[in-house]
């Protein structure tokens, strides 16, 4: 039969495009829809791993909190007139007197309530705690530093989520006391971890929500949620999963409120991130597909089949990049090249590549220096102190030496003008440390400032302590001019809040000997050398020798021997 009398739809030709166009057609549909559940589970990973960050950020800004509130509090605990009202029976049963001033410690800590105990656990006074509250929430604390172990926790009161630390008071080493401060942990102080883990906070206390960064709206949806549905919030490290609230879309992960403390059972943080980007993003893919799958359709046979491998490598190129960095390489890029479909998800890609990874590296610095002074902090000094007895270890004739500075009457300052001038005092110390080694004695410092030595390193383990490491010193004289440097450098007065303040320190050197196995018998020497060198009137320094040690040991075991011997004394008789 004559091709111009065969029907089209039963040529040869029209059914092989029929065909291959339905076969396109197919495959792109199955494209579509592979490529949209691969890029959102994938964004689901990605936003689950974003969370754990958050998590992690979390943590230790909630950790440097506690941190902070029991440096506060111990100080408190140390005080001379504090314990004093703890031993003369008197004081301590003056209820009014010891109530005024436990309300006075609680407004100089900001705290929202402040509770002292006696050794046997009596409540003395509590200003600011809630009238009839239950004080099983607070019990564990206490009963910890009754023993002699500061304690921190997270504890529910009355649906508000509260930071509650606990330190003994000691006398030598008999506790006298306890005092506990709370501060609660309301929506300013989620707004401000929500800046640090860029993410949405959220506090549950038992089925309400005690905390939020969220505005209004969602706010309250994520509040009904808590109170309909329990159940969802009552597992912790759950995984991540999406959440509609009201008309917005988050992915939230549930997490233990305090990993590194006591936690109660009813007491989650709830971590949100927006997910309106990503679903803009796949909305936007799938709009692209489509776009495509019209043109392609039309082209038939070869032209739709190159089309179609030709949209599908970008595809590709993502899944394997995005496997890279789930496997850790968080350095993977991709080129930007191709269709202006391609070249925005490799942007997009490689915009979220960059973020892990400074995410990552932020962390890490966070990690290894102090965040006051930007100096290593006690992680990093210990690792390049072991590194440097390893170097001692394989050549006997490498000398190097520790430096222990302790600032003399630095709580002075701190009471007197406040923790924030004791901080900016701490800042310009840590400067002219700096300033006080010379270029072959330089410091350590992060990337940022451009400096980097291994031969010196100057690190804050935290207070007023300072330690330098120096290496490859050639005798101990050298480790002793770096220390008269640096005393005659802090010498020099310091103007605070226009006031004008003189510092001093005292300093202990230990020089590296057979007998330091360990970063931490240096740094012990260290520290002794440094207690001498105060015992002495401060403003000197002393070089750790075996007498010292020596001695030291001593006192430790005849006060030992003088505890067993009161033990023994004390028992009674058996006849």
């Amino acid at each position: 039969m004559p091709a111009a009398r065969i029907a089209w739809h039963h040529r040869l030709e029209a059914r092989v495009a029929l065909g291959v166009s339905a076969l396109v057609a197919l495959s792109l549909g199955a494209i579509l829809f592979a490529t949209t559940r691969v890029v959102t589970n994938r964004s689901l990973r990605r936003a689950s791993e974003d969370l754990d960050i958050a998590r992690v950020a979390f943590d230790q800004s909630l950790q440097s909190r506690a941190d902070s509130v029991a440096a506060l509090t111990r100080l408190v605990t140390d005080l001379p007139v504090f314990r004093a009202h703890l031993i003369d029976q008197r004081l301590a049963a003056d209820a009014e007197t010891i109530g005024v001033m436990v309300d006075g410690y609680r407004r100089q800590l900001n705290a929202q309530f402040a509770i002292v105990t006696d050794a046997s656990g009596v409540w003395l006074a509590s200003p600011g705690w809630p009238e009839g509250a239950p004080r099983t929430s607070v019990n564990a604390g206490m009963e910890g530093a009754q023993s002699g172990r500061p304690h921190r926790a997270v504890v529910s009161v009355r649906d508000e989520v509260y930071l509650v630390v606990s330190e003994p008071a000691r006398f030598a080493s008999e506790v006298l006391g306890t005092m506990t401060v709370g501060y609660v942990l309301d929506d300013a102080v989620a707004l401000e971890l929500a800046k640090a883990t860029h993410c949405e906070v959220n506090l549950v206390s038992g089925a309400s929500l005690g905390a939020s960064s969220l505005p209004d709206p969602v706010r309250r949806a994520l509040a009904a949620v808590i109170a309909s549905r329990n159940s969802a919030f009552a597992q912790t490290d759950a995984t991540s999963q999406l959440h509609k609230l009201g008309r917005e879309q988050y992915v939230g992960g549930i997490f233990p409120l305090f990993p590194g403390g006591a936690t109660p059972a009813d007491a989650h943080l709830v971590l949100l991130q927006d997910w309106r980007p990503t679903q803009q993003f796949v909305d936007e893919l799938r709009q692209q597909f489509l776009t495509a799958a019209a043109i392609v359709f039309g082209f038939a046979l070869v032209g739709g089949y190159l089309f179609s491998r030709r949209m599908s490598q970008p595809l590709r190129a993502i899944a394997a990049a995005a496997g890279d960095i789930a496997a850790g390489n968080l350095t993977r890029q991709l080129p930007v090249r191709g269709s202006a479909e391609a070249s925005s998800m490799a942007v997009a890609f490689n915009d979220m590549s960059a973020s892990l990874r400074a995410a990552h590296e932020r962390l890490v610095h966070d990690a290894i220096h102090d965040h006051l002074t930007e100096l290593p902090n006690r992680i990093l000094f210990m690792e390049r102190l072991e590194r440097a007895i390893t170097r001692r270890t394989r050549h006997p004739d490498y000398l190097f030496a520790v430096l222990f500075v302790d600032l003399d009457r630095f709580k002075t300052v701190n009471d007197s003008l406040g923790h924030p001038a004791g901080d900016r005092l701490l800042t310009e110390i840590a400067g002219r440390l700096d300033d006080a080694l010379r270029r072959d004695d330089m410091v350590s410092r992060p990337a940022a400032t451009g400096q980097h030595d291994a031969d010196t390193t100057l690190a804050r383990l935290g207070g007023d302590e300072f330690t330098i490491l120096i290496e490859d010193i050639g005798n101990p004289s050298d480790a002793v001019r770096v220390a008269e440097r640096i005393q005659e450098t802090l010498a020099k007065p310091v103007q605070l809040d226009g006031q004008e303040v003189f510092t001093t320190a005292s300093i202990g050197i230990a020089v590296s000997g057979p007998a330091h196995r360990a970063g931490e018998d240096v740094v012990r020497d260290a520290d002794l050398a440094m207690y001498r060198a105060k015992a002495s009137g401060g403003d000197q320094c002393a070089i750790c020798d075996a007498t010292m040690h020596h001695r030291a040991v001593e006192r430790l075991r005849l006060e030992s021997d003088l505890r067993h011997a009161v033990e023994r004394t004390t028992q009674p008789r058996s006849y």
